[in-house]
């Protein structure tokens, strides 16, 4: 019976320790994402920085919109030239020695902006996978609101300054969860008529490696509130 009481207090400090360094490497990963900082580097490029760790990484082809205008954009249409995108630090996990980021992305539907859906801003949401080194392992840029693919944002709140006439997304995690309703606009081959893929976005902080999980489905009608 002593024999018995002495394995199970023994397997009881096993448990209470594997419990300890199991909530102590937990603290470390939470407190380590809160040091990442995102600095927008221009030309559709971002800095990352966690600890002494320092990256710039080319976000430009998963910007919704003109991620950055170039030499002969500027001088072309000089006034009308857009500025770059500029990018916000939505979510930061690290789990497994590796860096998870959700990032939001905010640009000029067009790179003339005094052209088709120039002066609209676009949005997209993009997901990082970097290694300790900061070095990129995978991306992924999704669109959610552009004017010139007919893409519109359902449920996501947009914030208006009218101070500075910006506009910029009012994103929230709920349970760790992100949701996010979006419907793109496409025509029938050969034919004038159209429907709307609805795609319902999602992604969970406690799962980052997933990236982003879409749904789509086909409607006939818009989804779009009227406004």
């Amino acid at each position: 019976m002593l024999s018995l009481q002495k394995f199970s207090e023994k397997n009881m400090r096993i448990f209470l320790i594997a419990f300890l360094l199991a909530t102590f490497a937990a603290g470390v990963s939470a407190q380590t994402a809160s040091k990442i900082r995102l600095l927008n580097a221009g030309s559709g490029k971002v800095t990352v920085v966690r600890n002494k760790a320092r990256a710039t990484i080319n976000l430009s082809r998963e910007v919704a919109g003109c991620g950055y205008a170039n030499a002969a954009t500027k001088k072309n249409f000089k006034d009308c030239a857009a500025p770059s995108a500029e990018f916000h630090l939505i979510d930061a996990t690290v789990k497994n020695n590796q860096t998870y980021l959700l990032i939001a992305s905010e640009a000029m539907g067009n790179c003339n902006v005094c052209g088709q859906c120039g002066a609209d801003e676009s949005f997209a949401l993009i997901w990082l996978k970097l290694d300790r080194n900061l070095r990129v392992l995978d991306k992924k840029g999704v669109p959610i609101d552009y004017c010139r693919f007919d893409i519109d944002l359902i449920s996501a709140v947009v914030d208006f300054k009218e101070e500075t006439q910006d506009e910029s997304l009012n994103l929230k995690f709920k349970d760790d969860r992100l949701e996010i309703d979006f419907e793109k606009k496409t025509f029938e081959a050969n034919s004038e008529r159209s429907y709307y893929e609805f795609s319902h976005l999602e992604y969970n902080r406690k799962t980052p490696e997933k990236g982003f999980v879409i749904k789509t489905e086909r409607r006939e009608k818009s989804s779009v509130p009227e406004q």
